[in-house]
């Protein structure tokens, strides 16, 4: 079956249209500092660092941190996470409204708790902008940050050695990939504005993500607009750095709005549609355009189809769910010659034998040695990869969605592997000795951290050799084959999640949901509700590895449900979200990329065995 999703992307592609996927990895942090302890508070710091935070999102950002009103040790730990986010990026973007004040001609960002008595403070209870450009330099092509921190400052600082400036001052020289962007000129100051944002961030909003604008057109047009809404007498953005001939946008490219020699979206899919004998294809058209002028067209084709499928003798449901799965066939009566098996769960960990691999049916539990995984025998089956164009945060890189057939079960780890399987690996001379550290979380049945691909195919050759049996990371496809166990929602726990269920961070909840728990760090493996097949958080906590190259859609991917590689040195694929992650990461269809050498402690693998 041709899906209208596979047919919007063709034509997404042919028009040049905006849904286009993009081949680069962009993060951002924003920052808005309104609740200031010291002195008067100011209103729209954290509204602007709201709204930018979504701008951001919709620009495809695949990670848009906000953090608002924080004391400087909350600050430095979210530029530090940042700077690990920045290492695997294209472009990492940082945001900061609040107070900000110059002395001695270096630039200070000013937390909520600081206490600025005079210039010797600084250092202490500020943030230095050379510290944030520091934890930026690993992004590959662009380090953008926009100060909207000119404020008129109201601490009373008296200068004990040091000057204290107006504004801020032009930073020196910033390396090439590197744009500074102030809301006004150095050594003046910016207004917080009479409305709901400051007259930079709405400019902001207005203009950088605009149909056709290029970056460097973007903030001219951002320039332009602040001078017009402060009468061109009290404020005039500034920007300063150096960046590549490449361009890049953060809006549609132009002409991708409308295709002036070709049909819009709408009707080139409809001239797919309108022959369909599948009454699902035209539902996911009326679906994707309600406003499109062929509907009432689509509708009667609708009704037209069901009534001749109710006209029919009852057949199948087509496939369009997520998981078909085929019932386990029965045990052999005898598999072993006669002899009585243990319940594998409860047998001496050790490998397998003939029989007992003969013996497996779906959701038997087996470990293979007393330092090994426990491994969750997964059936065969067919389900249906990638999102809807309905599922709120979704990615282009999730399209087109497509039917993929598991042909054979195969056992994947019940939980992602911890630092005791780690270092029981690293113990026997495995693993290239390398052992990651646990940032003080404890290490036992904590899932290992700070593990690239490279690392994780170390582990699974020894784990092959001691066992002899395959052990090997999971194709993507079989990854949310096992993390959706047959649902079609976002989640296997349904259209939503809350932090009893996965470990994300809970200040960031998914479409509407309630706000909760953060913990900040990893949780035990097991600690949580696994999935109906008992595999235990293939949802949140770390981000986990499979074995296929990046490829930034669907566009050709295998449809059995094999690895889909590409060269060696490609990034890799990683799935689930992690603790550190807002909850849409955590959706079933939800991807992210890495380089296979990357470490970071959100990411760790889980185990897939073959089945002999």
């Amino acid at each position: 079956m041709r899906s209208i999703r596979l047919i919007l992307l063709f034509v997404a592609l042919a028009l040049g249209a905006s849904r286009a996927v993009l081949a680069e990895t962009r993060v951002a942090l924003v920052i808005g500092e309104s609740a200031y302890q010291r002195v008067a508070p100011l209103a729209n710091p954290a509204r602007d660092a709201t709204a930018i935070a979504e701008l951001l999102k919709s620009a495809r950002f695949s990670t848009v941190r906000l953090e608002i009103d924080r004391g400087k040790k909350e600050l430095q730990q979210a530029l530090r996470d940042f700077a690990d986010l920045a290492e695997t990026a294209d472009v990492a973007a940082l945001y900061y409204a609040g107070h900000g004040v110059e002395i001695g001609g270096k630039n200070y960002l000013v937390p909520v708790d600081a206490d600025l008595r005079s210039d010797l403070d600084a250092d202490d209870q500020a943030v230095d902008l050379d510290y944030v450009l520091k934890r930026m330099e690993g992004a590959r092509k662009l380090k953008l940050v926009m100060l909207d921190a000119c404020r008129n400052n109201p601490f009373k600082i008296k200068a004990r050695g040091r000057s204290i400036g107006r504004g801020l001052a032009a930073p020196s020289g910033a390396e090439s990939g590197t744009l500074i962007a102030f809301a006004a000129q150095p050594g003046e100051t910016a207004e917080d504005g009479d409305g709901d944002h400051s007259p930079y961030a709405q400019a902001l909003l207005d203009h950088l993500t605009a149909p056709g604008a290029e970056l460097g057109m973007a903030l001219r047009r951002v320039h332009d607009a602040v001078l017009r809404s402060s009468g061109r007498k009290r404020q005039e953005p500034w920007t300063n750095g150096a960046i590549g001939a490449e361009e890049i946008y953060f809006g549609p490219k132009a002409g991708a709005a409308a295709a002036s020699a070709g049909p819009s979206a709408d009707e080139a899919a409809w001239r797919f549609v309108k022959s369909s004998k599948d009454a699902a294809q035209v539902q996911e058209f009326i679906d994707a355009y309600p406003g499109s002028r062929f509907r009432a067209e689509a509708e009667a084709l609708l009704a037209r189809l069901r009534a001749a499928a109710a006209a029919r003798p009852a057949a199948p449901a087509p496939q369009q769910v997520a998981a078909v799965t085929p019932a386990a066939p029965p045990m052999a009566s005898n598999p072993c010659g006669g002899a009585t098996l243990a319940s594998l769960s409860a047998r001496t960990p050790a490998p397998l034998t003939p029989c007992e691999e003969r013996a497996l049916a779906a959701k038997d539990v087996f470990k293979e040695c007393p330092s090994c995984p426990e491994m969750v025998v997964v059936p065969a089956g067919s389900f249906t990869m990638g999102s809807p164009l309905t599922e709120k945060d979704r990615s282009g890189s999730e399209d087109p969605q497509h039917v993929v057939t598991i042909g054979k079960p195969f056992a994947v780890g019940r939980f992602a592997v911890t630092f005791d399987e780690w270092d029981a690996c690293v113990a026997d001379r495995g693993c290239g000795g390398y052992r990651p550290k646990d940032e003080g979380w404890e290490r036992k049945r904590r899932p290992v951290i700070k593990i690239s691909w490279n690392d994780a195919k170390l582990y699974l050759d020894w784990l092959s050799r001691k066992t002899g049996k395959t052990y090997r990371l999971l194709s993507e496809a079989e990854w949310e084959y096992a993390a959706r166990v047959g649902t079609t929602t976002p989640f296997s726990f349904g259209a939503n999640i809350t932090p009893d269920q996965v470990n994300y961070d809970g200040n960031y909840p998914y479409a509407g949901g309630a706000k909760g728990l953060y913990r900040g760090r990893t949780v035990p493996v097991g600690s949580l509700p696994g999935n109906a097949w008992g595999l235990y958080e293939m949802h949140g906590n770390v981000w986990q590895w499979v074995e296929d190259a990046w490829h930034s859609s669907y566009a050709g991917a295998p449809g059995d449900g094999s690895v889909w590689d590409g060269d060696k040195a490609a990034d890799r694929a990683i799935r689930g979200g992690s603790w550190i992650n807002d909850a849409r990461f955590a959706r079933s269809a939800s991807r992210g990329r890495a380089a296979p050498d990357f470490r970071i402690d959100f990411l760790g693998f889980r185990c897939a065995r073959v089945q002999e």
